[in-house]
């Protein structure tokens, strides 16, 4: 059995029994083979269970799950896409990513926190619309004419964004074609933003930077009140590289966790410059939950520039 190039999401109000919610479920499959699909539960529910499978082929799907098992591969909680490639050598080009829908019935996408490259499949050349797919598409039921983007955007209440993160997710939607600058309206923003892995199309040349539209760092403020260390960081990057962060207040508010930048994994040509970075005045506990800048272990950074912030 082929499953191609699906969209399936589940959502709206939260079981008694959380595991009960399945967005995908096999029991005692031969030859099934799973290639460019979403699989997304909002409702608290694994996105995926997958129980006696032989001769199977997954791979270029995307997983989400609110809850902190996502998956269920035969009887192993499956707790992140690593877990998974490692259990089941399967879904190696598969990835874990936020998707934002038109609405709970109209599964078109409007951003993601990935990139969502499919791989091209022969055959399968129409969509759920009745739209030629091109050969550099992406995953799900819809296909789209992503057009990169360079340039200038704002962002704000009367900008081209209303926030930083739906800048960040159209960046992953789309990618970009040159340089590009979000200049970010006086105020303040209660958010925090995550940069998931490299955008498309960027390099040293091609970077992105995020300031403030006046290039002072006292009229932008970026705020976070974590309560949990999932979420505890202003401004995130993994895997992530050739992005600036200029002239912008980064607050991150917790009294339990207050982390303003986190850098994980293999990241390379960040710069964070005449910046204001805020953190919670602790006097005992964990230092590690308050660090201004944090860098997690055997982490590879390449061209690193801190310069010109207050802290």
């Amino acid at each position: 059995m082929d499953i191609y190039f699906n969209s399936i999401n589940v959502q709206i109000t939260a079981l008694t029994n959380n595991n009960s919610s399945i967005a995908f479920s096999t029991v005692d499959t031969d030859n099934l083979n799973m290639l460019n699909n979403i699989f997304y539960n909002n409702r608290g529910g694994y996105s995926f269970s997958r129980v006696n499978e032989t001769n199977s082929q997954s791979d270029f799907n995307v997983f989400y799950s609110s809850q902190f098992n996502f998956g269920l591969y035969g009887t192993t909680n499956i707790s992140d896409i690593e877990n998974l490639q490692t259990v089941s050598s399967m879904d190696n080009n598969s990835k874990f990513a936020e998707i934002i829908f038109n609405s709970v019935s109209d599964l078109h996408l409007v951003s993601t926190s990935k990139a969502l490259l499919a791989t091209h499949i022969s055959g399968i050349d129409i969509d759920i619309d009745n739209i030629q797919r091109v050969i550099s598409n992406i995953i799900g039921a819809a296909t789209y004419n992503r057009v990169p983007f360079s340039g200038i955007r704002t962002i704000g209440s009367s900008g081209y964004y209303s926030t930083v993160k739906e800048a960040v997710w159209d960046l992953y939607f789309r990618g970009i074609n040159g340089p590009v600058t979000f200049k970010i309206l006086n105020g303040i923003y209660n958010e925090h933003f995550h940069f998931t892995e490299n955008i498309t199309g960027s390099s040293t040349t091609n970077t992105v930077t995020i300031q403030s539209n006046t290039q002072n760092a006292e009229d932008v403020e970026i705020n976070y009140t974590a309560i949990i260390s999932s979420d505890n960081y202003v401004a995130k990057f993994t895997n992530a590289g050739n992005i600036k962060l200029k002239y912008l207040t980064l607050s991150g508010n917790g009294t339990n966790y207050s982390k303003v930048i986190e850098i994980e994994d293999g990241c390379s040509n960040l710069e964070f410059s005449n910046n204001t970075l805020n953190a919670f005045d602790f006097q005992s506990g964990n230092i590690g939950r308050y660090n201004i800048i944090n860098c997690g272990h055997n982490i590879a950074i390449d061209n690193l520039t801190i310069s010109n912030n207050k802290f």
